[in-house]
């Protein structure tokens, strides 16, 4: 019986749909009508472009390097690869159209938007789109033009793509006040602006409290269902980066980079703040799930299982920011399906052994595993997700056989 997925067909219509509207008014007013909202079309300027052409004020803080990036382990193969890291800069914008949600801006009154681009990833695969920069091509971007709101204070921009998420803040954003600390004088006087929802984060809320401790700045928060006008601005561009989505719905090994440097700083910045405790002591534990997305249909069965072998079930939200450090910093073993909470492994002091698994079209995803690297430790992978879906997000299940007899392997093994 041929199977549809009818989510792959629903985003390829969806997708034509809008390339159709940044080349003709006619379907830019219609989707204006079937989203109800109020889009525009704008030419694509990208950002590392406009750099090279000194189309921005900036200053230059890093060079470009190399990250050496790697999956996870399989069948005890392991691939690897070299990402191009670009240099990192602090962007001076005046007059600047922002989203709490997006890297993406434009200039008040201009018809372009400048989009951060991963260099090393085709336009052709890369995807940017988020709530304000809501679909582009090559060429083209159309722009949600929500609410505008106006800031007339100096700011310092920490948004950006996937703000959101645990991963995405905690990784990609919140290492950029490391290099904002470099210029503290410049900037003494300027405001951090950060989204609203990060504070549904409390991890987020105190590693900001923990800078703020030697770096006296204020904090102004701003939603996502409204643009800001800012009149004095200033942009840390990407320290860490993972391709936010791909058009092909692929992951390969060059689409993530990260800067040791900013790895060790988010981990000694936390650290030096929380006091090394054993009193949560669940060393051999069980990422399990407990939300809407990207369920396991069989968990129950995963964790009888587990239980049986010694391994403690946790479900990593019911813990405060402070136990949540210092279950990874005393983990032996790690398991559990790829998702957010493996963003905690930077805080790791052993070198734990760590299995995921991944849906069967991101074998080649790397973040996780090579942030395991930089911290000196595998992360191992099994083959036991069922899933017919294209939707890497989608519900799925657990192919036990298989997946007791590599849990036991692996921990015999290692």
């Amino acid at each position: 019986m041929i199977k549809i997925d009818f989510f792959l067909i629903k985003s390829k219509i969806r997708i034509k749909i809008l390339k159709l509207a940044t080349k003709n008014n006619f379907f830019l007013y219609f989707i204006n009508m079937v989203y109800k909202k109020n889009f525009s079309m704008k030419k694509i300027f990208w950002l590392d472009d406009a750099i090279k052409k000194r189309v921005i004020e900036y200053i230059k803080i890093s060079d470009d390097s190399k990250c050496l990036v790697c999956s996870t382990v399989i069948n005890d193969k392991i691939s690897i690869a070299i990402s191009d890291i670009p240099p990192v800069y602090i962007l001076k914008l005046s007059n600047v159209v922002i989203n709490s949600k997006s890297t993406s801006f434009y200039f008040q009154g201009e018809n372009e938007v400048f989009i951060e681009r991963m260099v090393n990833i085709t336009d052709v695969r890369g995807n940017y789109a988020n709530v304000f920069l809501f679909y582009h091509d090559s060429k083209k971007a159309l722009i949600n033009n929500k609410e505008l709101v106006n800031i007339n204070d100096k700011v310092i921009l920490l948004i950006g793509n996937g703000s959101y998420n645990y991963y995405h803040y905690l990784i990609e954003i919140i290492p950029k006040l490391y290099y904002i600390s470099l210029f503290y004088e410049q900037f003494v006087d300027y405001k951090i602006v950060v989204p609203s929802n990060i504070y549904n984060f409390e991890s987020i809320k105190s590693i900001l409290s923990f800078f703020l401790k030697d770096n006296d700045f204020i904090i102004k928060s701003i939603d996502d269902d409204k643009n800001y006008n800012i009149s004095d601005a200033v942009m840390v561009t990407a320290i860490n980066n993972t391709l936010f989505n791909s058009n092909d719905k692929t992951s390969l090994l060059r689409d993530t980079w990260f800067r040791d440097e900013s790895i060790f700083w988010l981990e000694t910045l936390v650290k030096n703040n929380i006091k090394k405790s054993e009193l949560v002591s669940c060393n051999r534990f069980f990422l399990a799930r407990k939300g809407n997305v990207r369920n396991i249909n069989n968990q129950s069965e995963i964790i009888d299982f587990l239980i049986n072998i010694g391994v403690e079930v946790i479900y990593i939200e019911d813990y405060s920011f402070e136990e949540q450090v210092n279950i990874f910093r005393n983990a032996d073993v790690i398991i559990g399906g790829s998702g957010a909470a493996w963003s905690n492994i930077v805080f790791c002091e052993k070198k734990p052994i760590c299995i995921t698994w991944l849906h069967q079209d991101y074998s080649e995803f790397s973040v996780f595993s090579t942030l395991a690297k930089i911290k000196g430790f595998s992360l191992f992978s099994i083959s036991v997700v069922n899933s017919s879906s294209c939707n890497p997000h989608a519900n799925y299940s657990i192919d036990m056989k298989v997946f007791k007899k590599e849990i036991v392997k692996i921990l015999r093994c290692y």
